[in-house]
């Protein structure tokens, strides 16, 4: 018998095992030594192996007594295990089944905005962001439309793990720890009914456990004021042109000549050519006046005297402490931004605590309270561009002069007459001239809201695996809405003035003289509860089991009453008295109310579920997931089948390279194949199945009773909405580097509500049914590079989805051709067998050779009947698809370089269509809206091969403009490539001042088109206004 003793050098545990299979494990708690035993009669070779460490192997001879063995680390990559927030739990994404997609922080930070859902363009697969409405009307989908109502499609926004109810302006991004984005059902099924249309998990920062920790950022973004001057419009001088052209056709001789002119409003040309010919100036002097207003671009003053760059400002602050027992962090964020317009804001405050105590080692305890104040400064009575000037006109002359050379203010027609409101009353009446440059500082808005919530989660842990948890939230948000004019506004002196009555005596006002102040008042309280049981264990034999059951139950309250003011004074808070049941005359003609903005709203929404989900693991090979939630609302109908929605989900993963044909490949780093398919649902939005009365603030004028109408009728038969998906994904990486990651789904949305049309008699022209059903799928193809380099590291994703919406079927009211043709895919309009926002066009065949006529194709013939053009069958007109893209992706680039960082985001979509605006001479003749085509349209024989805008002709046919307007020359290609953002960075190496870390950034957004498929240089994304051009620079602290 040999005795041997050798000492494990940095070893808690070591296997030996024996080239002859002579000697078995020895263990060694104490690492010094320990003695084997071992029959031999010669020699024998023992191997030496420990985690983490080079196993070894060493011979040892029959005189051996004492060996020393040294055990080498090895360098090891030490892996980030990626953890997925659902909202209900945190799951290791290696072990989930569900499409996902996960966001950082260090990636909500590559953008600087203090809208979250902005700082998410371009980030998250799938996730698309239709811009059409301007930067403040984002509308948002998640693969695709999943509903008839533009109002429904939204994906759900779960905040710290409840549904958030307010405003996303409330959010502050700078406190998102990181997002994630559910895309299928697996992964939305945990939040039922309300997940149809995906999810959106936020979670916020937490407070670690690892002592005093104190942050602070600060940054300022200066962003381009409107380009007025991007829309394509007519020149002063044509527009000139085509003024003295109607008034010799004689266009204008009957508004002149008309005594009730007073609402007509003229412009100063054609009110100078009416002079000339009257005789009451010189045609040289008259001409003259018309001359010097040809070179006058109203835009230029507008832009000047009412715009600004917008500027924005964030600071944020965090404080945060921690031990295993109890860990707290308290932060301050304020957002302070001044408008694009003159003396408009809008300012934010953000503070919020959250606490852990951990009270024993089975029960742990969070809160959370949060508080908001946000403000909306604005001015009403700065118009947009175009301005409106009432009359019977949509835009304002080009030629307009809003102040003199001197600066001095002038006015400009609105709603009235200009020689009307100059005269009328000999000076009894308050001044009736609008003078824009003035009139804006009479008149302000606030829209100041306080949100208030808190939550408070409990979690006990009997038994090791074995979770018990208890949450409560509310939420209380109180909003008011005030919109003062001052006594000198535009707003007061019409109101006051139509209301007056002019006497031989003198005049009597029935509206008193003075400020009017119009109040909002509206509050929203939410309450939410859950109650929920999780156990999770791993068997011997490479078993594991994930279960979680649970109920929720939610109530939501929300309320508004709106009055106002007349003859308010400010300073004083006295009002004036007005009677609003009696009809007073009016000065311009007939009679009329006062109008009283009285209103009272009120609504309440209540949930209720049961849920469970589970997963089961074997060998870290395969995952099996299931679910089953059954959810009901007051919002739906009578019979329990409509009031409670069953709903499931199953998923299966296999994780490839966990099996041993691939568990040593040096190329292959990880594999996974997903299949999952369930259902989800749409919980209807602000659509009722019961009936909704509304009481009218003043009584019948007839018969002097209070009365109230039915303004939603009952449907006992409405059902919750159905979503049910499926899909189908493989992830690879390899060589640690590179990742890929493809996913394949299939949507069916059925139940979908919308309007249909009923018969007129009942008093209402329609009635939310459900009546549709759509078909989708698509792709999200994700490829990815990590830190390729050594001192200079590049890391890329590119990213391409596609998805694509059919209406499968549908039973509701069906629009006019005209209607499909001339909306341009603005609007959602279903229709059976097409997309959803789908661009159709009237097929074109020319201009007439010999007058420059548009023609048409009319049962297979060239023709210009256009009354019948216009109403042709819709399967006659060209389809060209959607207007929203069915490809849309990013590529994303960041660069590394010792302290120094880049980054830049370029996004691309393809596969879409849009209507570029053009000529319409009717609206050119009576309603001043101009547009550039003029100055291409066809003039003499010939033009047709260089043009295809048509000849202006008089009197204006507006069925020939409708069709030119909605044909297919019209139609563009959408597809673009951008560069979305660009961020540079530097990071102070080590302490700085006594500051742990420093980081100085600048970031550009909206910075170019770099391609564009259409050659008439428009941004296919936005319908107004490109999104302008802005720059920021920040700070980031860490004490």
């Amino acid at each position: 018998m040999k005795h041997l003793f050798f000492t494990l050098i940095m070893s808690l545990f070591a296997n030996l095992s024996f080239a002859n299979n002579a000697a078995k494990q020895a263990t060694n708690d104490n690492f010094f030594e320990k003695l084997i035993q071992v029959d031999t009669l010669d020699s024998i070779t023992l191997k030496f192996s420990h985690l983490g460490y080079i196993p070894k192997r060493i011979k040892i001879k029959n005189t051996t007594k004492i060996v020393s063995v040294y055990l080498k680390a090895k360098k090891q990559k030490l892996e980030e295990v990626e953890v997925i927030y659902t909202g209900y739990q945190s799951l290791p994404k290696e072990r989930s089944t569900g499409s996902y997609v996960t966001l950082k922080r260090e990636d909500l930070e590559t953008r600087v905005s203090t809208n979250i859902m902005q700082r998410l363009e371009g980030l998250a697969p799938g996730l698309f962001q239709d811009k059409r409405g301007g930067d403040q009307l984002y509308r948002f989908n998640i693969r695709g439309i999943n509903s008839l109502t533009a109002g429904m499609m939204g994906p759900l926004i779960i905040l710290d793990n409840f549904p958030f109810e307010g405003s996303l302006d409330m959010i502050n991004p700078e406190e998102i720890e990181n997002v994630t984005v559910l895309r299928d059902a697996a992964a939305s099924s945990i939040w039922g009914a309300r997940a149809g249309n995906g999810v959106i998990v936020l979670t916020t920062k937490k407070a670690g456990r690892n002592g005093l920790k104190i942050e602070a950022s600060a940054n300022t973004v200066i962003t381009a004021k409107p380009d007025l001057f991007y829309r394509q419009t007519m020149s002063s001088e044509e527009f000139i042109a085509v003024e003295k052209f109607l008034f010799e056709k004689g266009h204008y001789n009957s508004a002149l000549k008309n005594v009730n002119n007073r609402t007509i409003v003229f412009s100063p040309v054609v009110q100078m050519l009416d002079n000339i010919r009257k005789g009451q100036i010189s045609e040289t002097d008259g001409e003259s006046f018309i001359r010097n207003l040809s070179g006058n671009d109203y835009r230029k003053q507008l832009s000047e005297r009412l715009y600004r760059n917008s500027i924005q400002q964030q600071l944020n602050f965090s404080i945060s402490s921690g031990s295993q027992a109890f860990s707290n962090r308290l932060s301050v964020g304020a957002n302070l931004s001044k408008g694009e317009k003159l003396g408009t804001s809008n300012n934010r405050l953000n503070v919020s605590n959250q606490s852990s105590f951990q009270v024993s080692q089975k029960l742990g305890i969070q809160t959370n309270i949060s508080y908001v104040y946000l403000n909306d400064n604005t001015r009403p009575g700065i118009p947009s561009y175009p301005m409106n000037p009432g009359g019977g006109k949509t835009s304002l002359y080009p030629y307009a002069l809003l102040e003199d050379r001197n600066g001095n203010p002038l006015a400009i027609p609105n709603g009235y007459n200009m020689n009307y409101v100059d005269t009328i009353g000999n000076g009894r009446l308050l001044d009736w001239m609008y003078l824009l440059v003035e009139d804006w500082k009479h008149s302000e808005g606030n829209s100041p809201t306080n949100h208030l919530s808190g939550n408070v989660s409990a979690g006990y842990e009997p038994i090791k695996g074995l979770r018990f948890t208890l949450d409560y939230s509310i939420e209380r948000q109180i909003g008011n809405s005030n919109i003062y004019y001052d006594e000198k506004s535009y707003f007061a002196r019409d109101l006051v003035n139509r209301f007056t009555i002019l006497t031989d005596e003198g005049i009597i006002r029935n509206l008193p003289k003075g400020g009017i102040q119009n109040r909002t008042h509206a509050q929203l309280t939410a309450q939410r509860g859950r109650i929920g049981a999780a156990f999770n264990h791993v068997y011997d034999g490479g078993h594991a089991v994930n279960i979680l059951l649970g109920s929720e139950i939610s109530d939501s309250k929300s309320s508004s009453n709106s009055y106002g003011y007349y003859g308010y004074n400010k300073n004083t808070g006295q009002v004036g008295t007005v009677d609003y049941t009696k009809s007073y005359p009016i000065l311009l003609g007939g009679t009329n109310y006062i109008p009283n903005n009285y209103g009272i709203f009120g609504g309440r929404r209540r949930f209720v579920s049961f849920f469970g989900n589970g997963s089961y693991e074997y060998r870290g090979k395969y995952t099996l997931s299931l679910s089953a939630r059954r959810d009901a609302s007051n919002q739906f109908g009578v019979r329990t089948n409509d009031l409670w929605k069953p709903l499931w989900s199953a998923g299966l993963m296999w994780n490839l390279k966990n099996e041993d044909f691939m568990k040593n490949s040096p190329l292959i780093s990880s594999a996974k194949f997903r299949i999952t398919y369930g259902s989800s649902g749409n919980s209807g939005g602000n659509v009722s199945g019961q009936p909704v009365l509304s009481y009218s603030a003043v009584k019948d004028y007839w018969t002097g009773q209070s009365y109230a109408t039915v303004s939603a009728l009952p449907n006992g038969l409405l059902k919750w909405e159905t979503v049910k998906t499926l899909n189908l994904g493989l992830q690879m990486g390899f060589l640690n580097h590179f990742d890929f990651n493809f996913e394949w789904f299939r949507k069916h949305s059925r139940d979908l509500i919308a309007p249909d049309e009923i018969d007129p008699t009942t008093g209402f022209y329609n009635i939310s049914r459900n009546v549709g059903s759509i078909k989708g799928d698509g792709f999200d193809l994700e490829i990815g590079v990590r830190n390729i380099g050594n001192r200079f590291k590049w890391s890329s994703t590119v990213s391409l989805s596609r998805s694509r919406s059919i209406v499968d079927e549908f039973q509701g009211t069906l629009s006019g051709t005209y209607s499909y043709a001339s909306s341009g895919g603005r609007s959602l309009q279903p229709i059976m067998d097409r997309e959803l926002y789908p661009v159709f066009a009237y097929r074109f065949a020319g201009l007439d050779a010999t007058n420059g006529d548009p023609q048409g194709i009319l049962n297979g013939e060239i023709s210009k009947v256009y009354g019948k053009l216009i109403t042709d069958s819709l399967q006659n007109l060209h389809y060209f698809g959607s207007a929203l893209p069915r490809l849309f992706g990013n590529f994303r680039n960041n660069f590394t370089y010792k302290n120094w960082n880049l980054s830049f985001n370029i996004t691309y979509r393809f596969g879409h269509h849009f209507f570029a605006e053009t000529i319409k001479y009717a609206a050119l003749f009576n309603n001043w809206t101009t547009h550039s085509d003029y100055g291409k349209r066809w003039q003499v024989p010939g033009d047709e091969k260089i043009t295809t805008v048509p000849s202006m002709t008089y009197p204006a046919n507006t069925q020939r403009d409708n069709f030119y307007a909605a044909s297919e020359v019209n139609v563009h290609p959408a597809d673009v490539i951008r560069l979305q953002d660009v961020q540079a960075s530097y990071r102070f190496k080590g302490p700085v001042g006594g500051i742990k870390h420093v980081q100085l950034y600048t970031t550009l957004s909206n910075v170019v088109i770099l391609w564009r498929a259409n050659r008439i240089a428009r941004d296919p994304d936005v319908t107004d206004y490109p999104l302008p051009f802005s720059a920021s620079i920040g700070l980031r602290l860490q004490f």
